[in-house]
């Protein structure tokens, strides 16, 4: 856990899959899917920043990309209870974060 001073702290988190991907038709695809974190938290407040994104390659180095994020703000309380406090999504209308 990185300190930033003042009670302030960030975290970071990648995951990553790659990989090929065969059709019926035996046509070829290269396909990724990350997953990034960035918690910050001050104090008893701390925020998470989401992002998933997804490629695929197909024929002809055509490429498809999706991604879609998400912020959370929580809050601890003297009892060790989390509550949500407020949560933002962000990407194309019908998509959501996993």
């Amino acid at each position: 856990m990185e300190s930033l001073g003042n009670g302030t702290f960030q975290i970071g988190l990648t995951e990553s899959v790659v990989g090929m991907a065969t059709d019926v038709e035996q046509r070829q695809f290269k396909f990724s899917y990350v997953t990034t974190h960035q918690l910050r938290g001050v104090g008893s407040s701390f925020a998470d920043n989401a992002t998933n994104t997804f490629t695929l390659v197909g024929l002809g180095g055509a490429a498809f990309r999706l991604s879609v994020g998400s912020t959370e703000l929580f809050r601890v309380d003297a009892e060790g209870n989390l509550t949500l406090n407020s949560s933002h999504t962000r990407g194309p209308e019908g998509c959501v974060p996993l």
